[in-house]
């Protein structure tokens, strides 16, 4: 009656699986095609932007 108890290595892979599939089901920012992970994102005409897009597309503005 032994078990097989799973290892470090079975559990990383486990959960890197698992962190795959919900990457897979999140909504990509259309300047740099990453996934966003945030709880929140810009969507501009059903475009969906990162906050780090949005920051680097930032421009201050001088008087």
């Amino acid at each position: 009656m032994n078990e097989i108890v799973p290892d470090n290595y079975d559990l990383f892979r486990q959960r890197d699986a698992d962190q795959e599939q919900w990457l897979v089901g999140r909504p990509k920012c259309i300047c740099c095609g990453e996934a966003i992970q945030e709880d929140s994102a810009v969507q501009i005409r059903g475009n969906y932007y990162c906050d780090r897009c949005l920051d680097d597309m930032r421009v201050y503005i001088e008087d």
